[in-house]
Formats: structure tokens, C-alpha cells, sequence
């Protein structure tokens, strides 16, 4: 008993200051919201966008009543009532987030699928086949991935999120490291060292999931955590292969290295663009 009414106040307090906070100073909020509401509204595929005042009025009534919740919960009237209140009002904040999210990762990969991947007329197609191509694009971007994740619905989240920081670390950390701090990295060096880091991280992951055991040796740690061998085999592949193919390293690079680490005023940056 003694533990719940000191928790309570302290768990409300953020919720009561920031309550009151947006209520008494929407400004601030609008414009913290303003970004993140019409790439929402934009994504879902309506013209239509809040006033300044229609957000103005959500924010605040947002603010009332997550003050009014908090203070309930932490006097201890209806408290079960206003916890359930507080946690709809957070869910619906996070599920907006995640909406977002969604559908911005949506839109970016039909893009690239559809331009990049799609690309007949070296980037000149009409705007009409491009629009065309993405909305076919659309559908395919959403059906991959949630077949993927009926597929992978009994497997531990954990395990999940540590392969895919495992497969990004083998292809995209090699190359930002090499691409900013080395001169001869090429583009078919930087291309052959992420498939083989992906390869080798995917090839892991498959051999943990078709054999489905327990980790006991230091093989099956490695299969589990293959990034202990794809990063290497990434950073080796690009270092290997761009030595063997070092004549069709960037003549401009040497400015682009220095328009990227010197100090911004020096008037280097005009080199990035070119």
C-alpha cells in the first residue's frame, strides 16, 4: 500500500506537467506537431491539412485531459480509470507514430523498387509510367513483407531485431566507414563487399532458423550472431576488390574527401555537389 501511493504520484507527475504544459503553451507543441501531422496526412494519401487552429485545439484538449487523468491517478480517484485513460492517450500518440513510420518505410521502398529497380529508360521514363510503375510497386511492397512476417510470427523479437542490426551492420557499416575515411573504395568494391556481407549474415541466419537449436559451440554462436563474420568478410571484399580495380577509382575524389572532412566555411562544400 505504502509503495503504490508514493508510485502513483511520481509515475503521474510527467503526465500531469506535461498536461498542463501544452494547455497552458500550445504553441510550442503545434509547431512540434505541425511536421509530423501533415507528412501523416500527406502519406495517407489527403489533400487536406490542418489549420493552425485545428491543431491548436487538439493539442490543447489532449493537454486537459492528460493533466486531468494524471492528477486523478495520482490522488488516487478512479485510478484504475484514469491509468486506462492514460494509456489510450499514449497508445494513440504511439500508434500515430507508428502509422508514420509504416507508411513512410512503405512509400520509400515502393520508390526505390519502382524507379530504381523498375528503370527501363535510365531515369527519363514519363511522369505517367513512373506513376504507373509505383502504384503496382505499392501492393508489392506491402504483400513481401507481411508474408515475411506471417512466416516469422513464432520467432523471438529479440532474435529478430539483433538479425537485422546484424545484416545493416554487414552491408551499410562497412561502406560508410570505407566511404568516408578511405580514398580507394570503388563502386564495384563497395557493391561485391555487401553482397558477400549480406550473404555471409544471411546465410547464418538461415542455418539458425532451418536447425533450430540451441546455441552450445562456438559455430552455432556464430551462426546465431554472424556479424562477427560478415563485417570482415564486408570489409575485406571491398578493401580486396578495390585495390584490384583501382583505376576506375573516382578521379574527383580526393576534392570530395576534402569538401567532407574540412571544417564548413572554407568554401570546400561545392565540391559535394558536383
Amino acid at each position: 500500500m505504502l509503495l503504490r501511493r508514493i508510485a502513483r504520484p511520481l509515475l503521474a507527475t510527467w503526465f500531469v506537467t506535461q498536461g498542463v504544459d501544452a494547455v497552458r503553451g500550445p504553441a510550442v507543441h503545434v509547431a512540434f506537431a505541425r511536421p509530423a501531422v501533415d507528412t501523416f496526412m500527406q502519406q495517407m494519401g489527403t489533400d487536406t491539412r490542418l489549420s493552425d487552429a485545428q491543431l491548436r485545439s487538439i493539442v490543447v484538449a489532449h493537454g486537459a485531459v492528460t493533466a486531468a487523468a494524471g492528477l486523478a491517478l495520482a490522488v488516487g480517484r478512479a485510478p484504475r480509470t484514469a491509468a486506462l485513460l492514460l494509456a489510450a492517450l499514449t497508445a494513440a500518440g504511439a500508434f500515430a507514430a507508428f502509422m508514420s513510420t509504416a507508411s513512410g518505410l512503405l512509400v520509400s521502398l515502393a520508390g526505390t523498387v519502382s524507379y530504381d529497380l523498375w528503370d527501363r529508360e535510365g531515369g527519363e521514363a514519363r511522369p505517367e509510367v513512373r506513376t504507373r510503375r509505383f502504384r503496382v510497386a505499392t501492393p508489392l511492397a506491402m504483400i513481401v513483407p507481411a508474408g515475411l512476417a506471417l512466416v516469422a510470427r513464432d520467432l523471438d523479437i529479440s532474435l529478430l531485431v539483433g538479425w537485422a542490426f546484424a545484416l545493416a551492420a554487414s552491408t551499410f557499416c562497412p561502406l560508410f566507414v570505407l566511404g568516408i575515411w578511405w580514398r580507394g573504395l570503388t563502386a564495384r568494391g563497395a557493391a561485391l563487399g555487401m553482397a558477400a556481407g549480406g550473404s555471409v549474415a544471411t546465410i547464418g541466419i538461415a542455418l539458425t532458423l532451418i536447425r533450430d537449436t540451441t546455441a552450445t559451440t562456438v559455430g552455432d554462436a556464430l551462426l546465431a550472431q554472424p556479424a562477427a563474420v560478415s563485417v570482415p568478410v564486408a570489409f575485406a571484399t571491398m578493401i580486396a576488390v578495390s585495390r584490384l580495380d583501382h583505376a576506375r577509382r573516382p578521379r574527383d575524389v580526393e576534392g570530395h574527401m576534402r569538401a567532407l572532412h574540412a571544417p564548413e566555411g572554407l568554401g570546400l562544400e561545392a565540391a559535394r555537389g558536383r
